[in-house]
Order: structure tokens, then C-alpha cells, then sequence
């Protein structure tokens, strides 16, 4: 367990993810593309399906590459910080980068596309 409680460093990044998140998803749903199914289906750009696909991709599963890559970031030694501690901050701060990505990618399809 964290020192003390959440550090006020993880709380801000807690709210600057949700932000992220959030307006990811509202963008997403402009420049979303058709897709398609292993099974070679299309899938609609704007289907319940696709909007449920996106949903998911946004608030599990990116969080979920960035938890498991801030693993191993914190088996990193810094500072004599506990992993726990490292794990925390690495994860959400990677989980930014790749939000802040994605939706610097959105506005620049919705802009110049």
C-alpha cells in the first residue's frame, strides 16, 4: 500500500486521465472508420458494436497496457521508493502519454481529413 495514502502527484494524474479519456472517447466517435471482424464482417463506423469496441478499448484496455507496462517500468530502482509506490505513478503517467497520443491523433484526423 501507498505511503500515506494517494500521493497528490497520483491524483492529479488520476483527473488529467479521466479528462483524457473522456474527451477520447467524444472525439472517437467523429473519425471513427469502418472495421472489420476476424471472421471478415464489416463493421460499421458508427454501429452500437463499434461505439462498444471503442468504449472498451479506451477505458480497459489502454489502461490495461499501461498497468502492465508500468510494471516493469517501476522494477526499475529509483530513489528507494517502494514498488508500489514506482507502479502507481509509472502506470498512470504512461496511461497519459497513450491517451494524450490518441487523441493528438484524433484531431489531427478530424482537422486535416
Amino acid at each position: 500500500m501507498l505511503r500515506g495514502g494517494m500521493r497528490e502527484i497520483n491524483k492529479k494524474q488520476l483527473i488529467a486521465l479521466a479528462i483524457l479519456a473522456g474527451l477520447n472517447l467524444l472525439f472517437s466517435n467523429l473519425v471513427a472508420g469502418n472495421g472489420q471482424r476476424l471472421t471478415g464482417e464489416a463493421v460499421l463506423a458508427h454501429s452500437p458494436e463499434m461505439r462498444r469496441a471503442t468504449l472498451v478499448s479506451f477505458v480497459f484496455g489502454l489502461q490495461a497496457i499501461s498497468f502492465i507496462l508500468g510494471g516493469f517500468a517501476a522494477l526499475i530502482p529509483y530513489k528507494k521508493k517502494l514498488y508500489s509506490e514506482k507502479w502507481l505513478t509509472f502506470s498512470l503517467g504512461i496511461a497519459i502519454t497513450i491517451q494524450a497520443i490518441f487523441l493528438l491523433g484524433a484531431v489531427v484526423k478530424l482537422i486535416f481529413w
